[in-house]
């Protein structure tokens, strides 16, 4: 190994783009462009002023001629929106066009757990008609299938047979 990286220095060959010499001796060395780089970097400032001005003098003329509300006496008989108890007019375009409201949030909230309740109380519904079915030895419930009459009346006399052979009553009638 130590004779192949002393070989590299003698077979190493030079390039006539080192080997140049220009400027009365003194060479530039080569270096990648930065043309795409600035060009970013000018568009993103460019569109980052586009919209940074306009919002900027928006909010200052908004704070300059509509100044925080005041706090007064709410009259009798009226309920202040959720949007009016904000001092800041900027504050309040959001709170009344962007932001869900409270109760909104609330009855959405009251309506999920109603859904819920409905799903469980037809689950447990299912599950007494099946049991009541299994007891009964039924063939009708919230599934028919006349297909299936003959072989559950069938059915239901072998248990009547059996139980009154057995003497024992296990299936109530």
């Amino acid at each position: 190994m130590p004779v192949f990286s002393s070989l590299r220095r003698v077979l190493q060959t030079k390039t006539s783009t080192l080997s140049q010499v220009r400027n009365s001796g003194f060479s530039v060395p080569g270096r990648p462009s930065r043309w795409m780089y600035d060009r970013f970097k000018d568009d993103l400032h460019f569109y980052a002023l586009l919209t940074g001005i306009p919002v900027g003098i928006a909010i200052t003329t908004i704070n300059l001629f509509y100044s925080n509300g005041q706090l007064s006496a709410i009259p009798d008989g009226y309920t202040p929106k959720e949007w009016e108890y904000y001092p800041n007019p900027i504050t309040r375009f959001i709170t009344r066009h962007f932001k869900i409201g409270y109760q909104e949030l609330y009855e959405v909230h009251l309506h999920n757990m109603w859904e819920c309740a409905k799903v469980s109380e037809m689950s447990q519904l299912k599950n007494e008609v099946k049991r009541q079915m299994a007891m009964k030895g039924d063939y009708k419930g919230w599934y028919h299938r006349s297909d299936m009459a003959k072989y559950a009346r069938q059915r239901r006399a072998m248990n009547i047979e059996t139980t009154d052979s057995r003497g024992d009553h296990l299936i109530d009638e």
